[in-house]
């Protein structure tokens, strides 16, 4: 394999882990009166970030061909949304989905829940291909498959079609499959931090720890542990109220032996790189001891006090 080819391999596993973190697959029934049934299908796959991580939306439209393609894959694909700051890119031109879409989810499959939403949407691009849509039983069928696809039915479609029943979600492989898509998972879905706390028994009464948390719902609590285990370190914990579960890391010698090294090897690329290098930055503080000193924590507080929701970006 040639290193283009590798390089390629690799961000193409990445753009996986980045949906199985930020990514969507559904259908939407919109109310179309000139059709004999009353309703369109429309299949859709969209992925939304923050606005400052546009660079990794033309990533995955560069994954998935959009240099080459037309239509959805234009840039009026990325659509802004005022309230949040995202953007977001959606495919909904049956073509792309089947001719970029679908080949590289198949080739570069999901792990997360997701990937039970992309079969669940190839299904129903299959049934649109055979025309079925177009007819009651067709669209039940596509029914009964959406009510298991993200939020399912709306009330007012499980009123006019009651007859509907939902399918059952098929179990979903949580194998990690490499480093590279992890890497995409974590640009979605990881959190950096720096604590400091009250400690008596310090000299400066402040102790310092690293913090880094990847979270999930709890029916993905295996996926979770298999990122502990490719990364041989951290701990699985579920929350005492609410269904998520955290993979967390705060153990220093485990930041040192193996999450620093791991980001030296596959470091972020969005937005998020720069909560990761700050991260790293206090890491090289605590390394010294410089955490132990009043010139040293004040530097760590500077650090922390600027990460995350606290950091001034220009937008």
């Amino acid at each position: 394999m040639t290193q283009s080819n590798i390089k390629s391999s690799r961000l193409s596993w990445y753009v996986s882990g980045l949906v199985d973190a930020e990514g969507s697959f559904g259908v939407t029934l919109v109310r179309k009166e000139s059709s004999k049934i009353g309703y369109s299908v429309l299949i859709y796959f969209e992925i939304a970030l923050n606005k400052k991580d546009k660079q990794l939306l033309e990533i995955v439209k560069q994954v998935l061909g959009a240099a080459r393609a037309t239509g959805s894959f234009a840039e009026k694909s990325l659509y802004y949304n005022k309230k949040d700051n995202t953007l977001k890119l959606k495919v909904s031109n049956l073509d792309v989905l089947i001719n970029n879409v679908m080949p590289h989810f198949n080739k570069y499959p999901l792990f997360t829940q997701k990937r039970v939403d992309f079969l669940l949407m190839c299904k129903i691009i299959e049934l649109v291909q055979e025309k079925r849509h177009l007819t009651r039983e067709g669209l039940n069928e596509i029914l009964s498959i959406k009510a298991v696809m993200n939020l399912g039915l709306s009330d007012k479609l499980k009123k006019e079609f009651l007859t509907v029943k939902s399918l059952t979600r098929l179990p979903v492989n949580t194998g990690i499959p490499n480093k590279d898509w992890l890497e995409g998972f974590m640009e979605g879905e990881s959190c950096f931090y720096v604590k400091v706390y009250n400690s008596p028994r310090s000299k400066l009464n402040y102790a310092v720890q690293l913090v880094f948390i990847i979270t999930q719902h709890s029916r993905d609590k295996v996926l979770l542990e298999n990122i502990s285990t490719l990364l041989e370190c951290g701990r699985v914990e579920r929350r005492k109220s609410g269904e998520a579960c955290d993979f967390i890391v705060r153990s220093f010698d485990d930041f040192e032996k193996y999450m620093i090294p791991y980001w030296e090897n596959y470091p972020l690329i969005g937005n998020k790189s720069k909560d990761c290098l700050d991260l790293k930055r206090v890491y090289e503080i605590m390394l010294t001891k410089g955490h132990l000193t009043e010139e040293g924590l004040t530097k760590v507080v500077e650090i922390k006090n600027s990460m995350n929701t606290k950091r001034d970006v220009q937008v």
